[in-house]
């Protein structure tokens, strides 16, 4: 006859372990989702198809948020979400938040700003968006040059 409560620990690490994993899937699942909307939204922008929110194409330049307000709500909506954000998903919580970024591609704008603020919001091939100077979310870490990384689960 088994001990009911060993049983039970054994049960308990057996859907710990099965839970780490599947989260590891969806995170997977999540990235392999915003690489094909930003494989999408450039395929747009560079067949000339890009539209504007109303659907039409938009041809003129238009005001933006300037990019330190915009790097400084991204790391808001980052710290707040507690992982990395590709561009896509990234601009869909600044419009929640009242951000609106315009233009024929709003993505590559919101992208560039990014860019030109690499030393407050930095992107991190693989991974996404993701603070400067701010401690790796649960899930992740830094390498030695800096970059952020997925971490890999702990099985010993």
């Amino acid at each position: 006859m088994t001990d009911p409560y060993a049983a039970a620990l054994a049960q308990k690490d057996a859907l710990a372990a099965k839970i780490n994993k599947l989260n590891q899937q969806l995170k997977i699942a999540q990235l392999d989702y915003e690489r094909a909307a930003e494989f999408i939204s450039s395929w747009e922008h560079f067949a000339g198809i890009a539209k504007d929110k109303e659907g039409d194409t938009a041809d003129s330049a238009v005001a933006n948020p300037s990019k330190e307000s915009v790097a400084d709500a991204a790391k808001e909506v980052l710290i707040e979400k507690g992982e990395p954000m590709y561009r896509a998903p990234l601009n869909a919580a600044l419009e929640e938040k009242g951000i609106i970024i315009r233009g024929k591609d709003p993505l590559v704008v919101l992208s560039t700003m990014l860019w030109r603020m690499k030393d407050v919001v930095p992107f991190h091939k693989g991974v996404g968006y993701w603070p400067a100077n701010t401690d790796a979310p649960a899930g992740y870490m830094f390498d030695n040059e800096g970059s952020l990384k997925m971490a890999l689960p702990n099985i010993l």
